[in-house]
């Protein structure tokens, strides 16, 4: 459509023009400059010429100031997609946020990031934990928070830019945790909230998995292979419960381990495997810089690491020709000595924790929350809590997100609140 053409005014950029859209039969078309910025010639109608005149000296001030925010077609699908790349981080994390983004980019891809209001923010997070945008499953109030953050940190490097006025990401709260299990609507809904295993729950997984005990006379073909599979899990559940991340486990090798045979035993931690959009890749350093660390062994582990030794070592002679185990063998291996997949770390948990008869759906990284929760109790420091984690905040983290009481715990706190009366 044809620009109409206006009476010019006494001011540069303002003209008359005859329009039905207000009552008296004409207005006034303001015209900015913005070009300075990249941002055109914004125009805009108007009633009275003193609005036109606000209109346009406001434009120009932000232009002169640098907080205009000019017209843009940016994508949320581009937006995201650009933030991703410009992020650093280990491979796994980089595909963490990405999956993390997918739903938002499914909901609102074709959208132009200026269109996006809180609203719309608002109804894409409760879709996402419903399990309402296509393609995507439901996801935990946990994890749809994950993405929320994550979103709200694309957009506030967009208002950095200059791209949008605003960031509506951080003006929508977090969603609110329910308040039982019976209102959940995650996967999550039978967690213990403290996700600590209890005292009792691990002697049923370690009975469970005693590598000495021998299979039954008549044990044969998959119930003996499924015997071995036990055998061999026992390590991985006492390395997870010194508290690794899962991987850690997957990564760790026999040469990170030292002194078996000494009375100081020690492992290192540098190595994790990670599962990628790329497949499995080994990193050679951990998570974050403080990941690397080196952890005294407590006298059950390393008992599990010999007799796991023994175990690999049979495991060779079975599968001869077929053994896949490298050089620098990884501990955790299937029986042909490839390295256990990260995720099949998870297949192995439920695995043990079947075999325990523990029907709680606690999670692998539940070993974490337990092992950090028992150092807690026994009244470790704070930042030696931290480094056996590894991190590298002093405790800020473990106590946020690790730091569940025990109630045992409890009875030594109404113990210490007890006050002697003095004797009459």
């Amino acid at each position: 459509m044809a620009r109409v053409k206006g009476e010019p005014t006494r001011y540069p950029g303002i003209v008359k023009i005859t329009t039905s859209r207000f009552e008296r039969g004409y207005g006034y078309r303001a015209r900015a400059d913005a070009r300075e910025v990249g941002g055109g010639q914004p125009e805009k109608m108007f009633e009275t010429i003193g609005e036109a005149r606000d209109w346009q000296a406001g434009v120009e001030s932000k232009v002169s100031d640098g907080t205009y925010i000019g017209k843009s077609r940016l994508t949320v699908r581009a937006a995201i997609d650009d933030w991703c790349a410009g992020q650093r981080g280990a491979a796994n994390t980089q595909t963490a946020r990405k999956h993390a983004l997918a739903p938002i980019v499914a909901a609102l891809g074709d959208r132009q990031v200026q269109s996006i209001t809180k609203a719309d923010v608002e109804r894409t997070l409760a879709a996402l934990a419903a399990g309402e945008i296509e393609g995507t499953p439901a996801r935990s109030i946990r994890y749809s928070n994950v993405t929320r953050a994550k979103w709200s940190s694309c957009w506030a490097d967009l208002v950095a830019q200059g791209t949008i006025p605003r960031n509506v990401v951080a003006l929508v709260k977090p969603l609110d945790a329910p308040a039982s299990p019976d209102e959940e609507s995650s996967g999550d809904s039978a967690l213990d909230p403290q996700r600590r295993l209890s005292d009792t729950e691990v002697a049923a997984l370690l009975t469970a998995h005693d590598p000495t005990a021998a299979p039954p006379s008549d044990c044969r073909g998959a119930a003996l292979r499924s015997h071995r599979s036990a055998a061999r899990r026992r390590v991985f559940l006492e390395l997870g419960l010194l508290g690794l991340r899962r991987g850690e486990l997957a990564g760790l090798r026999w040469s990170a381990i030292h002194g078996l045979d000494t009375s100081s035993p020690t492992l290192s931690v540098k190595r994790t495997r990670v599962a990628t959009s790329d497949g499995v890749v080994e990193q050679s350093r951990g998570k974050t810089r403080s990941a690397a660390r080196t952890l005294p062994l407590p006298p059950a582990t390393v008992a599990a690491l010999r007799q796991h030794q023994d175990l690999q070592a049979a495991d060779r002679v079975r599968a001869g020709r077929g053994w896949k185990g490298e050089d620098d063998l990884h501990v955790l291996t299937v029986d042909s000595g490839a390295p256990v997949a990260p995720r099949s770390l998870d297949d192995w948990w439920k695995r043990s924790l079947a075999a325990a008869k523990i029907a709680a759906p606690y999670r692998l990284h539940d070993l974490r929350h337990t092992a950090t929760s028992r150092l807690f109790s026994a009244s470790i420091p704070l930042i030696d809590v931290a480094s056996w984690l590894g991190h590298a905040d002093g405790g800020t983290l473990a106590i946020k997100v690790y730091g569940h009481s025990n109630p045992a715990d409890l009875a030594h706190a109404a113990e210490a609140l007890t006050w002697a009366l003095p004797e009459t």
